[in-house]
């Protein structure tokens, strides 16, 4: 009984999460080109974002790489990501 409770919870847990992305697919498909506006927001957001976790980054990029340098992730990872993020394409 407690075994089937557990599977049935794990199920719908499953059900879920394809019903989530089920909705993302749909969202997508309502619009799968949006606008310049939507686009730019979107990069604002993630500028945003990389300058708040910039520390997190740092760190957990240390732990993966087995104690690399904070600047080299500064120079290799974010800069250049901040960098294409703000600024424009060239004509």
């Amino acid at each position: 009984m407690v075994a089937d409770i557990a599977y049935l919870q794990q199920s719908q847990q499953e059900i879920n999460q394809l019903e989530a992305l089920f909705a993302r697919q749909r969202a997508y498909l309502a619009q799968p080109m949006p606008d310049a506006t939507q686009r730019v927001q979107w990069l604002k957001a993630l500028r945003d974002l990389l300058f708040k976790e910039q520390q997190a980054l740092i760190e957990a990029i240390d732990r993966d790489f087995s104690a690399r340098s904070a600047d080299e992730t500064l120079l290799a990872e974010i800069m250049p990501s901040l960098h294409g993020i703000t600024t424009p394409p060239s004509a």
